[in-house]
């Protein structure tokens, strides 16, 4: 407050030394404030940092500090910001389940510290953004050394024009986002905060640079990946977040992250429901033990390890929350939908033909052979018999309900379109037996994009062999990406996919607060500064679950280094059994004031002293291992170890 002082008194100042002290500053007593000594004084007309000085230089005076003004702390007003449990959880129901409270990352408490910065750069390599999603606009990131448009390598990166990103899939410089995976990860790290509308990051504010290596349906390849890897280092990428996977090691994507000791990689941990540990359920790059490169599993609202996500004790470091994700979404809007809800009516927006056709209602569904087997050498279709206009519109894709039963591999029901209505082209096929179900079906139709006269069509193509019931066809919508906003581009996901990118907007929250740091020292923030949890331990190296604030804290605090682990003595190699009745082990730390904790083979990490004995150790393999944490709370991330084999005598 202006012209307001707190003093706090030695007690051997007197009354009338207190007296003499506030005359001196021209100032007066507004009260006491229930501390020996605490006065809080007004001065006539005096300066507040002048007063401070003589005040403090005084013997006297224990301390004094400005009358600070404070201010409410408060949620961001984003609309929808109740739905993100992961940021904040109250135990509030999300998605039709209810949630444990403070089972989340702590995002308030930290954004009254912090909330980002966009000198800091987040690559998001998935399937593209939608740049120009409201939330996520503002927060795109601009090369600086390229200018839009004019078909010129300005930088001289090989990259034409790459002012957002650059398409690996495509290999141009458009990564738009043509499924949704990309755009609903970019919105956790960094939809703009306190904006009125939709959800808010991690960041408020930050860099989200596009790199595209995943299609419109999900898959991208490794050379896709390990080039947007090295675009994102190349161009200045603080921190890349990656939320895919695979089984396959590539020594492309490792180099790339080898390479780059300086910027951090934070990438899912996968959703198979099994242990990247194990030899034969690896999962890459997450099982990459590259020093900057920390992988995420999924944890659900009430701080367990999601059902679906993979863990590792060894290979996965952290959990962070990654079930009813709400994120920001492009703009799919039906051009045109189907339910063949009104019986004969079908027939006036669709057009049968080809070979041996059968195409009708079976109920209020089509079939290639209303309840019936197809017949042999059939090639007979159904299309749309006006085009729809899609001009403007990308990312098509046609969604359905089927029910499919034909022989495996031999006859098929195919997906035509035609941007005439005359010459059509096959864009998918499926063939084999849903078992009776009715599956939904998305089959991207990207050839439609931007066109305007869309038609599209299914066909039943069969072979002169084994007739089966064919394909049932219901709930048929023709699904597009429109480049207008209505303010409901947002939406649920499940997925170590939704946790990587609160662990990567961390990271940039964390360099935002200080950008000085360290790889290192961020993987440390991060790692040593978690919630520990009974059903992450030994599922995740460091048995806890993305805390932001203290992370965040220990940043501002400044000691971020862990103390290196030595064993200074202790058996190892062969020991006779009759040697081994009193083993013990002495070690230390580079770090005064630490403490330890032990473990011996597959046992769990106990507090322990130097030295550490054991008696009467059985027969076969041992490994001892300690860890020290210091005084900060950092904890050595690589224990020392000491391995030994007690054999016969």
């Amino acid at each position: 407050m202006e012209g307001e002082v707190l003093v706090r008194f030695a007690s051997s100042a007197s009354a009338a030394e207190r007296q003499g002290i506030r005359a001196s500053l021209d100032a007066t007593r507004s009260r006491n404030l229930g501390i020996p000594g605490l006065q809080l004084l007004k001065l006539d007309g005096g300066d507040v940092e002048s007063a401070i000085d003589a005040l403090e230089q005084r013997s006297d005076v224990v301390y004094a500090e400005p009358n600070y003004l404070y201010e409410m702390s408060a949620p961001p007003n984003d609309e929808d910001f109740d739905e993100l449990w992961g940021m904040n959880n109250t135990g509030q129901t999300v998605n039709g389940g209810a949630g444990t409270a403070d089972a989340d990352i702590d995002a308030p408490e930290a954004w009254d510290t912090e909330t980002g910065d966009s000198d800091v750069v987040v690559a998001v390599v998935d399937s593209g953004l939608t740049h120009d999603h409201p939330d996520l606009a503002p927060n795109m990131w601009s090369n600086p050394g390229e200018t839009p448009g004019n078909g010129t390598d300005d930088d001289g990166n090989g990259f034409t024009d790459d002012t957002r990103g650059w398409d690996f899939v495509a290999n141009d410089n458009d990564p738009f986002d043509l499924n949704l995976h990309g755009t609903h990860v970019a919105g956790t790290i960094g939809a703009q905060g306190d904006n009125s509308i939709g959800v808010a990051g991690v960041n408020w504010d930050v860099s989200l640079m596009a790199l595209r290596v995943l299609n419109n349906t999900g898959f991208g390849t490794n050379a896709a990946i390990a080039a947007a890897f090295n675009y994102a280092v190349d161009n200045g990428a603080d921190v890349v977040n990656a939320s895919l996977g695979g089984p396959g090691s590539s020594k492309s994507i490792r180099a790339a992250i080898a390479t780059a000791p300086n910027t951090l990689f934070v990438v899912a941990a996968g959703n198979e429901s099994s242990n990247n540990d194990a030899a034969f359920t690896p999962n890459f790059p997450c099982n990459y033990t590259a020093a900057n490169n920390i992988c995420v599993a999924a944890t659900n609202s009430r701080d367990r390890l999601a059902g679906f996500s993979n863990r590792g004790a060894t290979s996965v470091d952290l959990a962070a929350p990654g079930t009813s994700i709400f994120s920001s979404m492009p703009n799919f809007e039906s051009q045109f939908s189907e339910t063949f809800s009104d019986g004969a009516g079908w027939t006036d927006r669709w057009t049968t033909g080809g070979t041996k056709n059968s195409w009708g209602l079976q109920g209020t569904a089509l079939a290639d052979s209303p309840n019936a087997r197809y017949q042999n050498n059939a090639n007979s279709h159904v299309r749309l018999t006006n085009g729809q206009n899609l001009m403007g519109m990308r990312g098509c894709s046609v969604e359905y309900s089927l029910n499919l039963e034909t022989e495996f591999n031999f006859d098929f029901l195919r997906i035509d379109t035609s941007i005439n209505g005359t010459t059509f082209t096959r864009v998918d096929s499926l063939s084999g037996s849903t078992r009776g179900q009715t599956i939904p079906i998305s089959s991207p139709v990207g050839i439609l994009d931007n066109q305007a006269q869309a038609h599209f069509g299914f066909r039943l193509q069969s072979d002169g062999n084994f007739r089966f019931a064919g394909a049932v066809i219901d709930n048929i919508d023709l699904v597009c990406i429109d480049p207008g906003y209505d303010g409901d581009e947002y939406g649920f996901l499940d997925g170590t996919s939704m946790a990587s990118p609160h662990v990567a907007g961390a990271a940039a929250l964390l360099l935002a607060a200080d950008p000085s740091l360290t790889v290192s020292q961020l993987r440390n923030a991060l790692l040593n500064n978690v919630d520990k949890k009974a059903d992450l331990s030994g599922k995740v190296v460091t048995g806890g679950r993305l805390n932001l604030d203290k992370a965040l804290q220990a940043v501002v605090a400044g000691d971020l280094d862990p103390p290196n682990t030595t064993i200074n003595s202790g058996p190892s190699g062969r020991i006779k059994k009759r040697n081994a009745g009193t083993l013990r082990f002495r070690f230390g730390s580079t770090e005064a004031g630490s403490t330890f904790k032990c473990k011996r083979n597959g046992g769990a990490w106990a507090s322990c002293s130097s030295p550490k004995v054991y008696r009467n150790l059985p027969l076969g393999k041992h490994t001892f291992r300690v860890r020290a944490t210091d005084q900060a709370g950092n904890t050595d991330l690589t224990p020392a170890k000491r391995v030994f084999r007690i054999v016969r005598n």
